[in-house]
C-alpha cells in the first residue's frame, strides 16, 4: 500500500509531473512541441468586478479570454497607466491610456463608434473609467476581427492601425509586440494543450 501511495505522489503530485493540471490563481505554462508557453493571470489583488466585467465583454465579442488577458499584461500589466508617444523630434504626439492603452487620438471615434446607444457620449470616460476603457477597446478588437478573420493580424492592427497591415509595412516594434501576444497559433486554446504547473 505504501508503495503505491509513494507512486501516486510522484506521478500525479510532483512538480514536474505531467498529470498536475490547472490549479485557479496559479502561474501555469502550456507544453507544446515547440515552447514552454507561460499563460497571463491578473493580479491578486486586481479588482474582481472588473475582471468579471472583462470575462463577460470577451464572451459578448467573441474574443478569447486569455488573449485578451495576455493584451492587457503586455499593454499595461494590468495597471490604469498612461503612456505618452512623441515623434521623431521628440514632441508629444498622443497618450495611451488604460489596461487597453486607447491611444487619446481615437477616444472620440471609439466611443460615436462602440458606446451604448442608451448612454450619453460625455459619460463615456476610457482614460479613468477602466470599465469604459475595456468596453471600447475589446469592441474595437473585435472590429479589427472581423476586418482581417485571424487574431495575429487584428492584434497587429490594435497596435499600429489596420492600414499599415493592409499595407504590409508593419513596424518592427509591432511586431515584436504581435509576438509577445501571439506567441504560439492558438495557444490561448486551454482544451487542445497539456498544461503543466510552474512554481
Amino acid at each position: 500500500m505504501r508503495i503505491i501511495l509513494i507512486l501516486f505522489i510522484i506521478l500525479v503530485l510532483a512538480p514536474s509531473s505531467p498529470f498536475r493540471y490547472f490549479i485557479p490563481d496559479r502561474k501555469y505554462t502550456v507544453e507544446s512541441s515547440r515552447t514552454y508557453i507561460k499563460y497571463p493571470v491578473p493580479p491578486s489583488n486586481f479588482d474582481r468586478n472588473l475582471l468579471s466585467y472583462i470575462n463577460k465583454e470577451c464572451q459578448k465579442n467573441s474574443i478569447p479570454i486569455m488573449l485578451a488577458y495576455k493584451m492587457i499584461e503586455v499593454e499595461s500589466n494590468w495597471k490604469n497607466s498612461s503612456s505618452p508617444n512623441y515623434d521623431k523630434k521628440h514632441k508629444l504626439k498622443s497618450i495611451d491610456y488604460g489596461l487597453l492603452q486607447i491611444n487619446s487620438k481615437n477616444i472620440h471615434q471609439f466611443i460615436h463608434r462602440y458606446g451604448e446607444k442608451k448612454r450619453k457620449v460625455k459619460s463615456y470616460d476610457p482614460i479613468n473609467n477602466q470599465y469604459d476603457n475595456i468596453h471600447l477597446g475589446l469592441a474595437y478588437l473585435k472590429d479589427l476581427h472581423n476586418q482581417f478573420g485571424n487574431w495575429g493580424q487584428s492584434i497587429s492592427a490594435y497596435n499600429c492601425g489596420p492600414s499599415r497591415v493592409m499595407s504590409n509595412s508593419i513596424p518592427e516594434k509591432t511586431k515584436i509586440y504581435t509576438k509577445k501576444i501571439i506567441m504560439e497559433p492558438g495557444w490561448w486554446n486551454v482544451k487542445q494543450r497539456n498544461m503543466l504547473i510552474i512554481d
